[in-house]
């Protein structure tokens, strides 16, 4: 029978029975994270055929996940971590990493882990295509594989913000649609009154525009959450409520776009959709901070320059500091990197995301910042990417790397370390 010594955490019971299921295998009963490894082995001495270790026991601090597999590989040659994580390299060549692309591995993902263990020879690609061809016949064009489709276990609102031109309305935009592809039920909200960039992303919501209701998109999904299906539109695949440019009553707008008003549509939304994102302009989310609240995580954009770290930390601090809010807003942000520039350096250093978020603390720009921001991910600034506005077709639709990168930050948001 084949022992595998299961590092899950909170994941164990689920994990545990789904490689169960699979004759002569056996797994720890204890639940384990990575940080209690050492003592584990120190204490039990147990003798397995592998160490397997999923997202649910690793920590917070990439570091400290890094010594523990380190210390693992010392103990037992073969282990394997399956992880959401689409950016997690291994500490060293022994630990092999497959990727699970659904927020709760599956089957599939540990038959990759169990590779190992397997004495059979891989089959070739030309073997493997011809397989799944004859499994699949029909599900789609020759050779192409379908997209993952995740699931929740409860409906998500994420707040994207950062001070104006990082990036904000593309990262928004762009999580939205890889959402969409992967099976959520999503809405976009454009919270962003003054540019109503939503428009440009989403070119049949700026279509219908000419329409008076649909032009008064938000204003009236706001005074009625529950008619999103008439007020809002279905661009691309997923659910959109913004204004026109054509819209220009500001007494109405001032009077519906309220902190209320705010909250009770995100409450209401959540009802509906498996995620809400919402473009949220830092100076107005600073003017309604009780929609914390409702929000379960915030991308945060930025540049991956001092300057750019700078100004949206301090008006982070301005906006949320008179109430004390900082702290908390901190908590359930994380860092987007967009526009990534590869030259960008200070101290001689290049500014990674990872380094970034470190300076945001070590340099005090606000002391409230006191834990390194998490890491959603980074975007690549390429010259095509503006193109997606003049022919409405979104970049994730059209360049592979850009898809990836924007799923991996979608996975992050939703809570993958």
């Amino acid at each position: 029978m084949v022992r595998i010594l299961l590092f899950a955490g909170t994941e164990h019971t689920f994990i545990a029975g789904i490689i169960e299921k699979k004759r002569h295998i056996a797994v720890n009963n204890k639940s384990l994270a990575v940080g209690e490894a050492d003592d584990y082995i120190l204490n039990y001495k147990p003798s397995y055929d592998m160490i397997l270790v999923t997202d649910g026991a690793l920590a917070q601090a990439p570091d400290e996940n890094a010594r523990a597999l380190d210390s693992l590989t010392k103990f037992q040659s073969r282990v394997v971590i399956v992880t959401r994580d689409f950016l997690f390299k291994a500490p060293n060549d022994m630990v092999t990493v497959v990727i699970s692309e659904w927020l709760r591995p599956l089957e599939a993902d540990f038959d990759a882990a169990l590779m190992p263990l397997r004495a059979e020879k891989k089959p070739d690609a030309k073997t493997a295509k011809r397989k799944w061809k004859k499994e699949n016949k029909g599900a789609g064009k020759a050779g192409e594989l379908p997209s993952a489709v995740y699931s929740l276990a409860s409906s998500r609102a994420v707040a994207v913000t950062g001070h104006r031109g990082s990036g904000v309305t593309s990262t928004a935009a762009s999580v939205s649609l890889s959402a969409g592809i992967r099976g959520l039920k999503t809405i976009f909200i454009d919270l962003d009154l003054d540019y109503r960039a939503a428009n440009l992303y989403f070119g049949e919501f700026n279509r219908q525009t000419e329409d008076d209701e649909i032009s008064a998109s938000l204003i009236r999904l706001l005074a009625q959450p529950q008619r999103y299906d008439a007020l809002a539109v279905n661009s691309g695949g997923i659910w959109v409520a913004s204004l026109g440019y054509d819209f220009d009553d500001r007494s109405l707008l001032e009077q519906q776009c309220t902190e209320q008003k705010i909250i009770g549509l995100i409450t209401a939304l959540k009802h509906s959709f498996d995620l809400v994102v919402i473009d949220f302009p830092l100076d107005r989310f600073a003017r309604a901070p009780s929609v914390l609240n409702s929000i379960d995580s915030i991308a945060l954009c930025m540049e991956n320059n001092i300057y750019s770290a700078f100004t949206t930390i301090r008006n982070i601090a301005l906006g949320f500091g008179a109430r004390g809010e900082v702290p908390y807003f901190a908590s359930k942000s994380k860092l987007v990197v967009t526009k990534f520039n590869d030259e960008s350096v200070f101290d001689g250093e290049l500014l990674m995301p990872e380094r970034l978020s470190e300076l945001i603390v070590n340099e005090g720009f606000c002391e409230e910042f006191a834990s390194v921001l998490p890491v959603a991910g980074q975007i690549p600034y390429i010259s095509r990417f503006d193109r997606q506005i003049e022919t409405d077709v979104p970049i994730i639709h059209t360049d592979e790397s850009m898809k990836s990168a924007y799923d991996g930050i979608l996975l992050r948001l939703l809570g993958a370390r």
